[in-house]
């Protein structure tokens, strides 16, 4: 996935656009493929990339708490060997410490001090999240790309497949949060995939299976349950999330492979 042309004018590189453009490719192709798939600096970049997001979003829910309900998708363990060879030593030891800390202790009291102790390195690594680079981007961002682009030219197996599904569930992001947002405390565009991933599996979201909840009851019912208790809130209804599914099957239409139109 790094098909990047170097970099000679000698301006400097969109570092964020870089990280948006390619982390959700790489983690939708380990997701639908396996991690087996990608080469070793796209499953840094996937591994490494996740801790950022869930910087960004609720890292106690995706990584602290993840970790043990699988939410995680099987990257918080994969978290410190990538954190070390991006050289984010730091980060790597306190990853590695709430990979232990959340290990069974044997009782429900050990386990919640445990939990305690955990989310205490989570902010740690968000503190570290926190540095930047003076006139630059975040350190931990600018590390990631710098030692990506070190790697030479390996690049994860690019396909039309890849790139559409990638572009739908670009869709069910923007219009999830679009319509959810304004109703709730907090909430970024990818709640509205995992949203979607918990009904369908985080790889077989489609436009056919939207369409089929969008006219039934029962499906909508659901929906609405998994996103009330993803945002920890009743302030979303079976009409929101109906709302939703109009606005993505508006750009993605059953058997489409293009989008048809803008959604709003």
């Amino acid at each position: 996935m790094n098909d990047d042309p170097p970099n000679t004018s000698g301006v400097k590189p969109n570092i964020v656009e870089w990280f948006d453009r390619h982390w959700m490719l790489a983690r939708d192709q380990a997701l639908r493929q396996g991690w087996d798939s990608l080469s070793r600096p796209d499953q840094v970049l996937v591994a490494v990339g996740f801790l950022l997001d869930s910087c960004v979003g609720d890292g106690v829910w995706a990584i602290v708490d993840g970790v043990v309900t699988g939410d995680d998708e099987g990257l918080t363990v994969r978290m410190p060997d990538s954190l070390e060879e991006v050289g984010l030593a730091e980060a790597a030891g306190h990853a590695r410490e709430i990979i232990r800390l959340r290990l069974p202790a044997g009782s429900p009291r050990k386990d919640a001090a445990n939990r305690r102790a955990a989310i205490d390195h989570w902010v740690a690594i968000y503190h570290l999240f926190d540095e930047w680079v003076p006139e630059g981007e975040r350190v931990m961002l600018t590390r990631l790309y710098e030692w990506y682009h070190s790697q030479g030219g390996v690049s994860a197996e690019s396909d039309e497949n890849r790139h559409t599904y990638m572009a739908f569930t670009t869709a069910l992001r923007e219009e999830y949060y679009e319509v959810i947002a304004p109703l709730i405390d907090f909430a970024v565009p990818h709640d509205g995939y995992m949203v979607f991933a918990k009904m369908f599996g985080k790889n077989e979201i489609t436009p056919e299976k939207l369409h089929a909840a969008q006219v039934s009851g029962p499906q909508l019912a659901q929906l609405c349950d998994i996103a009330r208790e993803r945002h920890e809130s009743h302030g979303i209804s079976v009409d929101d999330i109906r709302e939703v599914l109009r606005r993505v099957l508006l750009r993605w239409p059953p058997g489409s492979t293009r989008p048809t139109a803008v959604g709003g």
